[in-house]
């Protein structure tokens, strides 16, 4: 994804929508930069970050018990 900035950023595919063309504008909330790769980490409005929902799994996962 094309941030306007000289790196790039990622939207990883669990975020991806079928309906995204190449030269869509969308919306994005930085998650990280990625050292190794050089990249941002994005993510849309309105999705959780994979480490949250992990986190939120285990803790009903610890509840349920």
């Amino acid at each position: 994804m094309d941030v306007g900035l000289s790196r790039d950023g990622l939207i990883d595919v669990l975020y991806i929508d079928d309906n995204y063309q190449v030269g869509d504008r969308v919306s994005c909330y930085l998650d990280a930069f990625d050292e190794m790769k050089n990249k941002f980490i994005l993510r849309p409005p309105g999705q959780v970050p994979l480490a949250e929902r992990l986190r939120l799994a285990r803790q009903r996962r610890g509840q349920s018990s």
